[in-house]
């Protein structure tokens, strides 16, 4: 399985930037082809490392195949474009493969 993570920073304005997130940024990462799953988890606290980060959004796939035929379409690019209008500095966007642990 493979997962696009995303990494955010604490937004200046939080409740602003949940409102926008839930309402709009989702439902557009929603309608991306080859979606298998997203979790999204707020960050309550970090024990060890940098300090800051607020939520963190994981976007599944199925293959490699999934996520490069996902990366091609209009819906991803219009969701890669939406973290402009809330998001703006304070997103780190990664790709990962899911291991045996």
């Amino acid at each position: 399985m493979k997962k696009i993570i995303a990494l955010y920073k604490e937004p200046k304005e939080q409740e602003a930037f949940m409102r926008y997130y839930r309402e709009n940024h989702v439902p557009l990462a929603e309608t991306i082809p080859g979606l298998s799953g997203m979790t999204v988890t707020r960050i309550n606290s970090t024990l060890t490392g940098e300090q800051g980060n607020y939520l963190l959004a994981e976007l599944c796939f199925e293959s490699d195949e999934a996520l490069a035929a996902a990366m091609k379409t209009p819906e991803f690019a219009a969701t890669g474009k939406d973290l402009g209008n809330f998001a703006q500095g304070i997103a780190t966007i990664m790709i990962g493969e899911v291991l045996d642990a």
